[in-house]
């Protein structure tokens, strides 16, 4: 009866559709089978587009050889066997090792016909005996239909279709390949019965694990390296996955997208344990992977919604959802959480079910680097967004990509930018995958346009860019040193990965200016030096040309200190000019401002460079001198340490109230004088400022953060004792400090009148003034290991004081804090603060202070504020 079947099936087979070639692309059977063959070495090489191409009998040896295992049995020096293979042809071993076993054989008078596609009917054959019943085959009417028939029977043309003639393609040859490795329809020989092999099909292994040690093991990928879906503190060297509650060890760089998803994979197992070739989510999976433009407004961690061909559709969330943020699992997750600046969110059902319980969150945050420190692997970004220390050290695991291939820290620059998607986890190491664009595009801006909605601009060369949503908001909050392209005026522009714009400034204008730290002639050597502050923040000298035009009148170099003296109200040689250099170090011309200061306020003409209107502080006192108009610099800032040079944009062009001046902390061995306001607002509305972050005279500087305290030689080789802050910032004590508390009516306010200047150490906050450049006054603001109740001292939190607040949460794009306080009456008070200075967290663990940001923050820390709670000038995180 079963024969008869056979026979009946068979005629069928030989009758159905003749095989065609695929035209469209692969179906998903396909592309999974050619993906197989190549990932456990049957095939090499062998792309979707090749796999439409036939398959030569000689190539068909080759594979079959790897499907049995047989690829370290072939002979160095293969015999010549067949007429038409030279023992030069690179298939001739593998020709030879199936000859003798019966697998492969040639055509009429020794020919094999290598070049020849071969036929279905040909590789069913081959097949057949590979798996043990050619004998059987034979029995059912030999070649071809008993075999065909066999192969149907055993399920090896699961998925192709075709006569016994029909050339095969390499996809035909994948899927029937697959179909014999995973299935258990083979013939083992089991002994011998009066000299003759008795068999067995009763097999508990697939043929792939009997031929080749090659195993299949399902379950859900629940960790892939660092990345885990139940535990922050999980995590496994590169290379291991865990499945299941299984480890697994692969040299595949890729298996993270698979987190969270029943998996099916196929590893080889030996002496070093299970090592995966291959793996392919199970068939009850569901994925929907939504891009970050692709996502509706209103998501949340119950249901998302996203738009698929402009409709928009909703997916819901299972209320026992595991949520994995940037490789590590989410705890506590709002909302935010799921709407993501740039990268993509991907919902895992893995029974096929209409409700999703796996939500895997990359959100990629944009950052323009200002510095790159190697030293310590830390990131200095511009705009204030603080700093990263991207390093183990911190409690990082960073890893580097560019142009999609993992680098290091050295491909970082300043003008890098950086899409780094960082994890929240509170416990164990945090994971940042950091993205590194180096492209700065040098063009000149057309026209504004919409492109998905948001905010673009087009070039000359037609070339489209889509504004950042960090750029979009540094530029609806008007924030310092954010520049908005400027139409026809080229400049340069700061691409990320994702093409988009991060940032950009206008190309450096004609007019090159600087401040004058020095100027001297010396008579005896008939020689002039002026020694200058750059745009470009670094300080150089350089000699005076013998004729220079000075105020567009040619000037004798013996006279341009006296004239620069002249030129500044106060009679030093401390101002900012324009300057024009040569190649070899000469200062050839010298323009100053036009002296305005008389006027109450002046508003210059396009094409005027003068010297302002003294500002004046909050009591009326003229604190420094402003420059105003047409010396462009629009680099969005460049900086030493203390004292700063920084260029802005003002919101208000015609009205400097609204101005801004900023500092950084950093290091230099150079000194300014101060206290110093000088301004420069170019054509683009560009505005500069160098201003000194050493304490004026009889007045409270900014806080500093003690580095250490020692005893050094002044100028006059007496010893003296020298405060070292955090930063490279150094201070001098005078012989008879003053130590001061505010005067307050806050109540729990710790009293550290007590601490004198000796009695300072790494991680101390302190405040002072100075005269005659030493400390006078010192306040401490907090001690790193006595942070002390919650507290609000100072003059005025408005304006000068300083907080202590507990941080409650932390805003989901990090910029952000909900902070907690007592008022003056001792009310408990919350409130949000803006983060966007300078940030240093003190670690208690080893008593260090590091480079932090806003990002940084973690709910449960004690943090310091200084000054203006929306947006403070320094914040140190205690921990």
């Amino acid at each position: 009866m079963k024969k008869l079947i056979i026979s009946i099936v068979t005629i069928c087979l030989l009758l159905s559709v003749n095989f065609v070639f695929a035209e469209e692309g692969l179906s998903e059977k396909q592309s999974e089978a050619v993906s197989l063959m190549n990932d456990l070495n049957i095939f090499e090489g062998v792309t979707e587009e090749k796999a439409s191409e036939p398959v030569t009998r000689a190539e068909f040896a080759k594979i079959i050889v790897k499907v049995i295992g047989g690829s370290d049995s072939l002979s160095a020096s293969p015999k010549r066997i067949f007429s038409d293979v030279l023992i030069d042809n690179d298939a001739a071993a593998s020709i030879e090792y199936l000859y003798e076993r019966g697998i492969m054989a040639g055509y009429g008078k020794a020919e094999f016909k290598p070049d020849s596609v071969i036929a279905l009917g040909e590789a069913v054959k081959v097949l057949v005996a590979i798996t043990g019943y050619t004998t059987w085959a034979e029995q059912q009417g030999g070649y071809p239909n008993g075999y065909y028939a066999l192969a149907v029977s055993n399920d090896m043309l699961r998925g192709v279709s075709g006569g016994v003639g029909e050339q095969i393609a390499y996809v035909d040859a994948a899927v029937m390949i697959q179909n014999v490795l995973e299935s258990k329809n083979y013939l083992t020989t089991t002994g011998y019965q009066n000299s003759s092999p008795q068999y067995s099909s009763a097999n508990d292994k697939e043929y792939m694990s009997y031929a080749l040690n090659i195993y299949r093991y399902s379950g859900i990928m629940e960790a892939c390296g660092s990345m885990s879906m139940y535990s922050a503190l999980e995590q496994y060297d590169e290379g291991t996955v865990k499945i299941g509650g299984e480890l697994f060890e692969t040299e595949k760089d890729d298996l993270d997208k698979y987190l969270g998803m029943k998996v099916k994979a196929y590893y080889r197992a030996d002496e070093s344990g299970y090592h995966i070739m291959h793996i392919v989510p199970e068939k009850s999976v569901k994925v929907v992977e939504v891009q970050s433009d692709e996502a509706g407004e209103d998501v949340s961690k119950s249901q998302f919604k996203y738009y698929e061909n402009n409709r928009l559709k909703t997916i819901d969330i299972s209320k026992d959802a595991i949520f994995i943020y940037n490789g590590k699992r989410l705890d506590v997750v709002a909302d935010g959480d799921l709407q993501t600046e740039n990268g993509s969110v991907r919902l895992i059902s893995n029974d096929n079910g209409s409700t999703y319980d796996v939500v895997v969150i990359k959100n990629y945050e944009t950052f323009v680097v200002d510095k790159a420190i190697a030293t310590d692997s830390t990131v200095n970004f511009k705009y204030d967004r603080g700093s990263l220390k991207l390093h183990s050290d911190n409690d990082i695991q960073p890893k580097f990509i560019q142009d999609g291939q993992e680098v290091d820290f050295s491909s970082i620059s300043s003008g890098s930018v950086l899409s780094i998607a960082l994890s929240k986890n509170t416990d164990g190491d945090r994971l940042a995958e950091v993205l590194i664009s180096n492209n700065q595009v040098t063009a000149t801006p057309k026209k504004f346009l919409s492109i998905n909605g948001r905010k673009g601009v087009q070039l000359e060369d037609g070339t489209e860019y889509e504004y950042t949503i960090d750029y979009i908001q540094r530029l609806e909050d008007r924030q310092q040193a954010t520049y908005e392209p400027v139409i026809g005026s080229e400049g340069t522009f700061y691409i990320d990965v994702f093409n988009k714009l991060a940032g950009y400034s206008i190309s450096t204008a004609a007019k090159n200016y600087a401040y004058v730290v020095k100027c001297y002639y010396d008579e005896n050597t008939e020689e002039g030096v002026i020694r200058l502050f750059t745009k470009e923040g670094a300080m150089e000298n350089f000699n005076l040309s013998d004729k220079i035009t000075y105020n567009n009148k040619k000037t004798d170099k013996s006279e341009i200190p006296e004239l620069l003296k002249k030129s500044s109200p106060d009679g030093t040689v401390n101002q900012l000019i324009v300057c024009s250099t040569t190649e070899n170090g000469f200062v050839k011309k010298i323009q100053t401002a036009e002296n305005k200061t008389s006027e109450s306020y002046y508003i210059a003409a396009e094409d005027e460079f003068i010297l302002n209107a003294h500002p004046k502080n909050g009591q009326g006192v003229a604190s420094g001198l402003r420059f105003y108009k047409n010396m462009a610099e629009n680099k969005p800032f460049s900086f030493v340490d203390g004292q700063t040079i920084q260029f802005m944009v003002p919101t208000d062009k015609k009205n400097e109230k609204a101005y801004k001046i900023a500092t950084k902390l950093s290091s230099t061995d150079v000194a300014l004088p101060a206290p110093l306001y000088l301004y420069d607002a170019g054509a683009a509305g560009n505005l500069g400022a160098v201003v000194s972050n050493t304490a004026s005279e009889g007045k409270y500087s900014t806080p500093a953060i003690v580095e250490e305290v020692w005893q050094t030689l002044d100028e006059d080789d007496m010893e003296v004792t020298e405060i070292v802050f955090v930063g490279g910032q150094s201070v001098l004590a005078g012989d008879d400090i003053i130590y001061d508390q505010p005067t307050t009516n806050w109540k729990d306010r710790v009293d550290y009148s007590n601490v004198k200047v000796n009695d300072l150490k790494k991680g101390d906050v302190i405040q002072y003034t100075t005269s005659n450049e030493r400390v006078e006054m010192l306040r401490v603001v907090v001690r790193a290991d006595d942070v002390g109740p919650i507290r609000i001292d100072g003059d005025n939190i408005q304006l000068n004081g300083n907080m202590i607040a507990d941080v409650i949460s932390v805003s989901t794009n990090g910029r952000t804090a909900m902070v907690k306080y007592f008022d003056r009456n001792g009310s408990e008070v919350t409130q949000t603060m803006l983060v966007n200075s300078t940030t240093y967290r003190y670690d208690s663990t080893d008593g260090e202070v590091y480079n932090s940001s806003a990002a940084d923050l973690r709910p449960g820390d004690k943090i310091l504020i200084n000054s203006y709670w929306w947006s403070p000038k320094l914040v140190v995180i205690f921990r």
